[in-house]
């Protein structure tokens, strides 16, 4: 057995704070519950579920003492109420891949709650007023698969793939390959059902005073905060067990034109309606400029300033062909640029006029169109409308991590991110390696036309290395406190998450002290997702 599985060998009967007498109460009470087949405590099956795919993740797995699979809202309820009899923490997941929440609580017995397995309905589709509700389980791709059927579509898939879940991931970040025309999550979320820390059933925007979904927020001051902020409370303020989204027009073919089979799958649109280009401008300031200049026009379905590492990974169709492409230096020779996709949604005439807007636009910034030599298009940038490609992000090493992911204007997401001269790159030199070398990533995503935009900074992480995966940790910290020691542009404040909040708070006018407040109001047990928004305080232990 290597290290690397030893890490997450260590049995739950092994734990400090394991007490076996509680442990069986707590069996016997799930299982009056849900009955026997939706309550596991056998460690085949948590340890399943004891890490994700980050560095904290991977150094420090822990095993869930049991793991539940609820059917019904009804269940949720139950099971959160006998959480806080019974004193025990709630682990909320979808896929469970989430980057800032998967590892479990250090202290306490924990139940995962996974809401994907059974409670998986499309409850609504509504082509007329253009909205789905959903449960936890519904993914990207089962959704948009039902949506295209009736000429609807959401606004992309996100970059961690079609696989990811609709609710989970509007709550969470929720970037999709369309922000440059549909805007950022807040915008899509019309309504939702939670079951707050105490068991008690609340319903959210519209749905608060009607059963209908197709507006934004009811009368009155909302609550939607409590499951939405940038990145959300990832279960810490209660458990979603229904959400609304918006959905919209979608121009194109009613089954997505999808050819071959991964990892060699293709995606060709018709050319009519969506043409994407590939546009080599003469510096990152002229980058800036184009992003500007695209939106003022308000022209683009998607936009996006790709780094070689994004543009190589998500071509690549296996770890060996990343790294042949990238000794070539093929996608290094096209950077700085950008990605652009123009869609007729009203016309083919619509389309013409955009692109003759964008080539006056790349003619008076000095920039080019590049030949797609290599197909990248097929293979990558149509899935960006549906499909995605961040589990790609994952084939050179094994793993990633990323020191910035900020929503800002254009021009700041540049400082935040920019090569050779961004915080980040700075911290990245002293580590690499053990990290692995990728030429500076980094990415800017347009968003509502330029008005905002992503910076994500991202490095690589060699996976099956303890010393690249710790190196991961330390530069991560070093960044966070260099940030917020010197004022630098990063994305800590806004990205900032469980013990991440008390870490920022002190130096960010204490926000962190009305994180406090707000958790002990709605779980004064601190049962839901600790330590989530803010962690247990060490003073008064708790489960």
């Amino acid at each position: 057995m290597s290290k690397m599985e030893l890490l997450a060998s260590e049995p739950i009967e092994a734990y400090p704070d394991y007490d076996a007498k509680k442990h069986l109460e707590i069996k016997e009470a799930l299982i009056r519950i849900l009955g026997p087949e939706w309550v596991s405590d056998e460690p085949e099956i948590t340890q399943a579920y004891s890490r994700d795919w980050t560095a904290p993740g991977i150094l420090e797995p822990r095993r869930p003492e049991f793991v539940v699979l609820p059917g019904s809202v009804e269940d949720v309820r139950a099971i959160t109420k006998l959480a806080n009899r019974l004193k025990f923490n709630l682990l909320p997941i979808g896929t469970g891949l989430c980057g800032l929440a998967g590892t479990l609580p250090n202290r306490g017995c924990t139940v995962t709650v996974d809401l994907a397995k059974r409670m998986n309905r499309i409850i609504r589709l509504d082509s007329k007023n253009m909205y789905a509700v959903v449960e936890p389980g519904v993914t990207y791709a089962q959704l948009h698969a039902e949506a295209l059927k009736v000429g609807l579509t959401l606004s992309g898939a996100p970059e961690a793939g079609a696989q990811a879940k609709v609710l989970a991931n509007h709550l969470f970040f929720a970037l999709t390959g369309k922000s440059q025309r549909y805007g950022h999550a807040p915008h899509r979320i019309l309504g939702a059902e939670i079951v707050l820390p105490d068991g008690e059933l609340i319903c959210l925007g519209s749905a608060a005073t009607t059963n209908e979904y197709f507006w934004g927020s009811g009368p009155g001051p909302d609550l939607i905060g409590l499951i939405r902020g940038l990145t959300c409370s990832h279960g810490g303020l209660g458990i979603v067990t229904k959400l609304a989204v918006k959905l919209y027009p979608w121009p194109g073919p009613r089954v997505w034109p999808v050819e071959g089979y991964i990892p060699e799958k293709r995606v060709i649109l018709p050319k009519d309606k969506f043409r994407w280009y590939l546009i080599k401008l003469p510096s990152e300031e002229k980058v800036i400029e184009a992003i500007y200049e695209i939106g003022r026009s308000e022209i683009g379905y998607a936009v996006h300033h790709f780094c070689a590492y994004y543009m190589n990974t998500w071509w690549a169709k296996s770890c060996e062909e990343y790294w042949r492409t990238w000794e070539e230096g093929y996608f290094q020779k096209l950077h700085p640029s950008l990605a652009v996709c123009l869609a007729g949604l009203t016309s083919p005439k619509q389309l013409e006029y955009e692109e003759k807007i964008l080539k006056q636009i790349v003619e008076e910034l000095g920039g080019e169109f590049v030949k797609d030599e290599k197909n990248w298009i097929e293979y990558t940038a149509s899935n960006w409308l549906l499909d995605a490609q961040g589990p790609r992000m994952h084939r050179p090493s094994g793993t990633y991590s990323l020191f910035a992911l900020d929503i800002l204007d254009p021009e700041w997401a540049d400082k935040v991110t920019r090569p050779n001269e961004s915080l980040g790159d700075k911290v990245r030199e002293k580590y690499t390696p053990p990290l692995v070398d990728d030429d500076h990533s980094h990415w800017i995503h347009s968003i509502e036309f330029g008005h905002y935009a992503v910076g994500e900074q991202d490095f690589l992480v060699e996976k099956s290395s303890l010393e690249s995966v710790k190196a991961s940790m330390q530069s991560v910290m070093e960044y966070i406190t260099t940030a917020l020691k010197e004022g630098s542009p990063c994305g800590v404040p806004q990205m900032a998450s469980g013990r991440l909040n008390e870490f920022a708070g002190p130096v960010m006018g204490n926000y962190h002290v009305w994180l406090r407040k707000i958790k002990e109001a709605f779980d004064p047990n601190y049962v839901a997702n600790p330590p989530y928004p803010i962690p247990i305080p060490e003073k008064e232990p708790k489960p």
